[in-house]
C-alpha cells in the first residue's frame, strides 16, 4: 500500500498560467505580464476600479491521490485601503466559510485568508479552484497575489504516478495511428462485414477513415465510406464495389500500451504494441531549502522538508509484424509527444515537461527472429518532485524582543 505523503503545491502565476485563470471583468482585473501578480487594472487616467466582487479564479489543482488538504498561504501585498478574500471553489460550486461550516457563496459572500487557513482541512478533497476578492477604496492602490501555497496529504508512490497512472493511460488513450488492409472482393456489395474478412494482424479497431475502391481507383481519389458500426463490424458504402475488385480500407486502431519491468522477457499479448521500457530516475537533488505554510492569524506552521527534484528517462519501444504499421505507429508517438510538451501528472496533479531525449527516435531496420519489426523513442519527463519527508509543526517568528543590554562587536 502506497504511503501518506505530505506535499506542497504551488498555484503560481507565470506566463503560462495566463490561459487558466477566469477573470471576472478582464478591463478591472489582470496578470501583471511584468511581475507576474494579480492585480486590479488601472483604467486610462490610471486609476484602480472601486467595485465590490472583482475577482480571480486559479485553474484547477486536482491531486486525484488526495486524502485531505492541511493548509493555505496566500503571498500578498496590501496597501493601506486594499484588502483580499477567497472563495474555494471544488469544480461546481463556490464555498466560503460561514462560521461554522463550509457554504455555498453567494455572490458577495468572502472569507478573510485566516478562515480560509483554519478551515481548509475540513474542505473536501477533489478539485480545488482558489478565486481571489481583490478590493481597494483608494483608487491609486491595489491589492496583489503573488502565489499561493496549498499542502495536502496523498497515499501516492510517485513512480507508479509517473508511468503507470500517467504515461501509460495517456498513450493507450490518445494514440489512434492509421493502418491499412486491401480486401478481395468476393460478391459485388455495398457493406463489408470485418469479420468475413480476417486480418492478419489483431488490431484493435476503433474507427474507418476511408474506403476505396483499390481496382478502378488506385490513386485514391474518391472515397466511399459511409458508416462504420463497431457492435456488428460492419462498415456501409456510399456506392458498391464489383466483385472480383480489390477494397482497399484505412482505419485507425488501438495500440497495446504496456511497461516491461525486466529487458531480458516480454510477451506481448497483441501487435501492433507499444512498451515503456529502461525507466531510469536521473539528476537526483535537493532543490531550495524547508518551505512553512503559516497560518497568519496564529502563526502555527507546517513545516515541508525540501522535496528531491529528478528527472525520469525511457524508451518508447514500437513493435509491428509489418514495415509499414512500425512506420505509422512511430509518426503517431513523435506527434503526440511533439504536441504534448506538458502533461499534468495524474495522481499529484503537477505539470511537468514531457520531451524527446538525446537522439530521439532510432529504427532497428528489419526484423527480429520473431518477424517484429521495431523502433525506439527516448523520452524524458521532467522537473519532477518527490515528497519524502513527513510535514512538522512549528510556529513562525515574526519579531523578537530583548530585555536587558546588548553589546554588538564589528
Amino acid at each position: 500500500m502506497a504511503k501518506l505523503r505530505d506535499i506542497l503545491y504551488c498555484f503560481d502565476f507565470g506566463e503560462a498560467k495566463r490561459g487558466e485563470l477566469t477573470l471576472s471583468d478582464d478591463a478591472k482585473v489582470r496578470l501583471d505580464p511584468e511581475d507576474h501578480r494579480l492585480k486590479l487594472k488601472a483604467d486610462a487616467d490610471g486609476a484602480f476600479p472601486l467595485d465590490a466582487d472583482l475577482n480571480i479564479a486559479t485553474g484547477a489543482f486536482w491531486p486525484r491521490t488526495g486524502k485531505a488538504w492541511r493548509g493555505f498561504y496566500a503571498e500578498v501585498t496590501t496597501p493601506t485601503g486594499t484588502s483580499i478574500e477567497y472563495k474555494l471553489n471544488d469544480g461546481t460550486n463556490d464555498y466560503w466559510w460561514d462560521g461554522g461550516a463550509w457554504a455555498v457563496a453567494g455572490a458577495s459572500e468572502w472569507s478573510p485568508e485566516a478562515d480560509i487557513a483554519a478551515n481548509i482541512s475540513t474542505f473536501p478533497p477533489g478539485q480545488l479552484i482558489v478565486v481571489a476578492n481583490l478590493v481597494t477604496t483608494d483608487a491609486t492602490v491595489t491589492p496583489s497575489i503573488e502565489y499561493y501555497h496549498v499542502g495536502y496529504s496523498a497515499q501516492v508512490v510517485f513512480l507508479e504516478q509517473w508511468v503507470y497512472r500517467t504515461l501509460v493511460p495517456l498513450l493507450r488513450d490518445n494514440l489512434r495511428p492509421p493502418a491499412n488492409y486491401a480486401i478481395p472482393i468476393g460478391a459485388t456489395t455495398s457493406t463489408i462485414d470485418l469479420d468475413s474478412y480476417p486480418l492478419d494482424t489483431a488490431f484493435h479497431i476503433t474507427g474507418i477513415d476511408s474506403v476505396y475502391n483499390h481496382t478502378d481507383d488506385d490513386d485514391h481519389f474518391t472515397d466511399l465510406y459511409s458508416s462504420y458500426d463497431s457492435g456488428t463490424n460492419v462498415i456501409t458504402l456510399s456506392a458498391p464495389i464489383a466483385a472480383g475488385k480489390v477494397a482497399w480500407i484505412n482505419f485507425l486502431y488501438e495500440p497495446l500500451v504496456a511497461v516491461v519491468a525486466s529487458v531480458d522477457y516480454a510477451e506481448l499479448s497483441r501487435l501492433p504494441a507499444i512498451t515503456i521500457e529502461n525507466i531510469r530516475i536521473t539528476a537526483q537533488h535537493e532543490i531550495g531549502h524547508k518551505t512553512g505554510l503559516v497560518n497568519k492569524a496564529t502563526g502555527a506552521t507546517l513545516i515541508y522538508e525540501t522535496p528531491w527534484q529528478c528527472e525520469l528517462k525511457g524508451d518508447i519501444v514500437i513493435s509491428a509484424p509489418r514495415s509499414l504499421d512500425e512506420m505509422g505507429l512511430s509518426e503517431e508517438v513523435l506527434a503526440y509527444l511533439n504536441d504534448n510538451q506538458t502533461i499534468t501528472i495524474a495522481g499529484t496533479g503537477e505539470q511537468v515537461d514531457w520531451t524527446l531525449d538525446g537522439s530521439p527516435y532510432d529504427r532497428d531496420g528489419g526484423a527480429n527472429l520473431s518477424d517484429i519489426r521495431s523502433a525506439t523513442v527516448k523520452f524524458k519527463l521532467w522537473p519532477l518532485r518527490m515528497w519524502l519527508a513527513p510535514a512538522t509543526s512549528g510556529y513562525a517568528v515574526s519579531g523578537f524582543g530583548i530585555t536587558g543590554s546588548v553589546n554588538v562587536a564589528i
